[in-house]
């Protein structure tokens, strides 16, 4: 098995500021496509067999069990069936269910990648065209184009820690808030178009460039056009939505506090509302799963599109994180809070699609060493052994 270390390794969400030009965009003829049939098939909305679901059940005990974490949850969606689960408990000793809240930190990207790639679709964004002709950024982008940056190759500089400047966890940041954080000649992270340099910052100026296109709020919109037609009941766009019980309380960390065990959101006001879309959202994990079957089968935006996000240099394509395991290819992304790790790993070729959140620090339990991302292959290769083939 091979997992890839961005996955599990993911930066901490910062804040950026931005200034948003009132333009409009050229059409997006490169980022429209003629297939029309969806890459998978519908997702069924049956159990699984009884055999399975005990397999599945012990699999997440057993985790918890092995000291990797103090608690998991965990859900599959794929033709044959559907599954969610649930282990332990949260850092403040809450016991999990299947439809525990948490961050699911920067499994956000894939959603603020869909919305982008689906105007581009409309004709409103141009993916190759620059990003400046959409916002206007207190830095010089280079010419970075739309593409490049959903890609990570767009060479941006980083984001300032908006918690080394104010400790509040209850504070919403705005853009306003801290321009005056960012350094007038900033330093990049790689080159305009050269190897991915993964970034928050990339996507914080996409969720600016889906407010300037469309005229509303990011999280208007990704309720509108993503989560509402794909029938998710359970996710939410921070802080402008705060996360329904059940919530889960994240592990608390002395070098990375961001956890506000008395709030709505999580883990806090101030991290969530900073991460935008880079990682500011919060789901359970049976949406999450179910979100990763429709987004790459092809069914929340045109399949042509969805082979561009799943195809890219150095492992990352646009918002979607590329990899394979055992010789099977897989695409999804990843998050890290640091209280909070999340996976969301389809497998395309055998069209199932399986969430994984954690409230805990990664690494900081020692257990059996076997990881989130480790916990996904083993739930998806115990549902294919109960799958007939054919």
């Amino acid at each position: 098995m091979r997992s890839l270390t961005r996955w599990l390794a993911v930066a901490p969400v910062a804040l950026v500021v931005l200034v948003v030009a009132g333009c409009a965009g050229p059409a997006a003829s490169s980022g429209t496509s003629t297939t029309v049939a969806p890459l998978m098939e519908e997702p069924s909305g049956d159990a699984l067999p009884d055999s399975t679901v005990q397999s599945l059940d012990g699999l997440l005990e057993q985790w918890v069990a092995d000291g990797n974490g103090t608690g998991v949850t965990a859900a599959v969606v794929s033709p044959a069936g559907i599954w969610s689960g649930a282990a332990g408990v949260d850092a403040a000793g809450v016991t999990l269910v299947p439809e525990s809240a948490m961050s699911i930190a920067s499994i956000t990207k894939t959603f603020t990648a869909a919305e982008v790639l689906s105007l581009a679709d409309e004709g409103v964004v141009d993916l190759d065209a620059p990003i400046t002709d959409y916002v206007t950024l207190p830095f010089d982008t280079q010419g970075a184009t739309v593409r490049e940056v959903l890609s990570m190759r767009a060479g941006f500089p980083d984001v300032p820690d908006v918690m080394a400047v104010d400790a509040d966890l209850g504070r919403s940041w705005t853009t306003e808030d801290v321009l005056a954080l960012l350094e007038p000649d900033p330093g990049r992270l790689g080159q305009v178009g050269g190897s991915d340099s993964y970034n928050n910052l990339n996507y914080l100026v996409l969720g600016a460039l889906i407010e300037e296109m469309t005229g509303d709020t990011f999280a208007e919109v990704v309720r509108r056009d993503l989560i509402e037609p794909a029938g998710l009941a359970r996710v939410w766009v921070q802080d402008a939505e705060a996360p329904e019980p059940p919530l889960t309380v994240g592990e608390a960390s002395r070098l990375f506090p961001v956890v506000d065990p008395a709030g709505s959101y999580l883990p806090s006001r101030a991290i969530a509302s900073a991460g935008g879309g880079a990682g500011g959202m919060a789901a359970d994990a049976p949406s999450i799963a179910r979100w990763g079957y429709l987004l790459y089968g092809g069914y929340v935006v045109d399949p042509g599109l969805v082979e561009q996000m799943t195809t890219g240099q150095d492992g990352y394509g646009l918002g979607t994180e590329l990899g394979d395991i055992d010789g099977a290819r897989i695409v999804g992304h990843g998050g890290n809070l640091n209280s909070y790790h999340s996976i969301l790993l389809v497998w395309p070729d055998s069209q199932t699609s399986v969430a994984v959140l954690v409230p805990n620090i990664y690494g900081q339990h020692l257990g059996t060493g076997t990881d989130h991302f480790a916990l996904a292959a083993q739930l998806k290769e115990s549902v294919a052994a109960a799958t007939p083939a054919g």
